[in-house]
């Protein structure tokens, strides 16, 4: 091992014998154009096209499609602009979006920083902040200048609000606080929260 390489991995070791954790790296990922399809069935489609990928004026936008036989048949039903999430769930009729805030920036919980949205045929139902998802804001474990503001060991995701919710109409996240939010995606309110026990116990 070169000296410089042994002198890093010293200094690490120095810094987590100490119980202090050391920086994390702080660069956000690229927005990439991506596709989600529809709860069980796949027969909807979300595309998401980031800004330097629109070929539509210079703005970042979402479309969804029915999808046909083929590419060429696919239908467009709805579309939303002037934003990217790099974390969205179309609902199984692909009525209803799901987006998740991206990475925020800053050190806190803040009302202008997104958490989850929602949207129904592309039009926004209700957003909610970082700052209404998370109660205990000591749980936040800032970068060099983002914080995160899901827990690392549950993912969020489309949910039946009952046994014969066949629609999949619910939505969970589980804050960095270990709270649970169910959400109705029809209407973007929540309809329960759980305080779930620290991870390992």
């Amino acid at each position: 091992m070169a000296p410089a390489a042994r002198l890093v991995v010293v200094a690490l070791l120095a810094t987590v014998s100490l119980g202090v954790a050391p920086p994390v790296p702080d660069s956000p990922a690229m927005p990439l154009p991506y596709v989600v399809s529809s709860e069980h069935f796949g027969t909807f489609m979300f595309r998401m096209t980031p800004k330097d990928y629109a070929t539509e004026g210079s703005e970042p936008y979402g479309q969804a499609f029915r999808v046909g036989r083929t590419a060429a048949e696919d239908e467009l039903l709805w579309e939303v602009r002037g934003w990217y999430a790099f974390s969205t769930f179309l609902s199984m009729d692909g009525r209803y979006l799901v987006r998740l805030g991206n990475w925020p920036s800053g050190h806190e919980p803040e009302e202008a920083d997104l958490a989850v949205a929602f949207y129904e045929d592309g039009r926004l139902l209700a957003e909610h902040s970082t700052l209404d998802v998370i109660r205990d804001v000591s749980k936040v474990q800032p970068s060099v200048s983002h914080y995160g503001f899901l827990d690392a060991e549950e993912r969020p995701g489309l949910v039946p609000l009952s046994r014969h919710d066949y629609k999949t109409s619910g939505f969970t996240l589980t804050s960095v606080d270990r709270v649970r939010w169910t959400f109705d995606i029809r209407t973007g309110e929540v309809v329960d929260s759980v305080q779930l026990p620290d991870a390992g116990r």
